[in-house]
């Protein structure tokens, strides 16, 4: 495994490869945790230039500049079927029964089964359409000429066109709010009846937006900054610089992702605007959706979307043993500084035997050298060679977390 990893006669180790890297070395019989809060999972080839992506967490839709659209699988990764759709589609919105493409230079929006993939029909609309949002009752799309156009997501017919002013650069629907960023400016819509709630100042030049129901996050690339609103409010919250400068922004509610020019993704805490963690996700990163389980990002430059899983809990348990059958030795890295580890020692699986807890020291990512090694006395012997008897210990911590590991017979 690396310098100082010391070797227990009690436990076999294996190598571990997910996502066609390697993890860590685990132990044969074990669950181990996966290396960070947020991995890469695979990177996946679709059409040509990928501009732009939606998933509801079951289909992911990927439109390129080639008029197609791609369906993948959440599941597998697997691309299900390619659709034509317009002759330069640039915005994709699924509200999980349609799929919305805005073509812009055709100046329509093509509508998809969601289960299907199947054409609907094609809704002539304003002048060069881009960005496009659907709440599941109205679809809004921004135009050329300084407006936003409303659908209605049952029927596909244009119910008005709303002036915006100075630009209409993205928009997002919540259900409730509709909100369209402008220059140097974000406008609030009501989304049963679109009328201007307030028009709000951003002299940061705000471009990209999307909206979880409870915040509003906006990009801002000139300034390599994302702002956060109060979606009930309007109010500004905080503006978080974000390294590597920004290009898209997607939330679940509980995360916040955000594509950068660096070729990484930035993960942001919803709740606290706090950097998590910066991914490397390869080449030219565009667009970006986010299902709450899995974020997929566009690669324009190389055909490709990569599929980042979330939330996978923190922490790294790669070696366990007993020590003259009174002491539990273990070996870790990758948690966050202050989890607490609860151990607990069982024999062939059943009872316990012995049990504790530890609080881990944060250090160590992926790929990293950084290990963390501690002796616990077990406050018992455990049974020796010669019984026979296989001792187990189980490892558990936050958001379900948990290493279980089996050994030989003896200590």
């Amino acid at each position: 495994m690396g310098a100082g990893f010391r070797k227990g006669r009690a436990f076999r180790l294996v190598s571990l490869v997910f996502a066609g890297a390697l993890i860590a070395s685990v132990l044969v019989g074990a669950v181990p945790a996966l290396a960070s809060s947020s991995v890469v999972v695979r990177t996946i080839r679709v059409g040509t230039a990928p501009d732009a992506v939606s998933s509801d967490g079951t289909h992911v839709w990927v439109a390129d500049e080639r008029g197609q659209v791609s369906e993948v699988s959440a599941a597998t990764g697997a691309v299900i079927q390619t659709i034509s759709a317009g002759d330069h589609p640039v915005g994709i919105s699924t509200d999980g029964t349609h799929v919305w493409v805005a073509d812009n230079t055709g100046n329509n929006v093509t509508e998809l089964s969601e289960s299907t993939g199947a054409f609907i029909r094609e809704i002539a609309i304003g002048k060069f359409p881009g960005n496009i949002s659907s709440d599941g009752m109205h679809v809004w799309v921004t135009n050329a000429g300084n407006n936003v156009t409303e659908l209605n997501a049952s029927t596909g017919a244009v119910i008005q066109t709303i002036p915006m002013g100075n630009g209409a650069f993205d928009v997002s629907s919540d259900g409730t709010h509709v909100w369209v960023t402008n220059a140097n400016t974000v406008t609030e819509l009501n989304a049963s009846t679109g009328a201007v709630i307030h028009t709000i100042p951003d002299s940061q030049g705000p471009s990209g937006v999307r909206s979880d129901g409870t915040d509003v996050w906006l990009t801002h690339p000139s300034r390599s900054t994302v702002s956060e609103l109060s979606a009930s409010t309007g109010a500004f919250v905080r503006t978080i610089p974000v390294r590597g400068g920004v290009v898209a922004v997607s939330s679940d509610g509980t995360r916040v992702w955000v594509t950068n020019a660096g070729n990484t993704v930035t993960e942001l805490s919803a709740s606290t605007g706090a950097v998590i963690q910066t991914i490397g996700v390869g080449i030219d990163p565009g667009a970006i959706s986010s299902d709450g389980t899995h974020v997929w990002v566009t690669h324009f430059s190389e055909d490709t979307v990569t599929e980042i899983l979330a939330g996978v809990p923190a922490g790294n348990i790669f070696a366990t043993t007993f020590e003259h059958c009174t002491t539990l030795h273990v070996g870790y890295n990758r948690f966050v500084t202050g989890t607490i580890v609860h151990w607990r020692v069982t024999t062939n699986g059943v009872g316990t035997v012995a049990s504790g807890q530890f609080t881990a020291i944060g250090g160590g990512k992926l790929g990293s050298k950084t290990y963390h090694f501690m002796d616990i006395p077990l406050g018992t012997t455990l049974p020796s060679d010669a019984s026979g008897i296989q001792s187990h210990v189980l490892y558990t911590w936050a958001d379900g977390g948990r290493f279980y590991a089996t050994r030989d017979p003896g200590c």
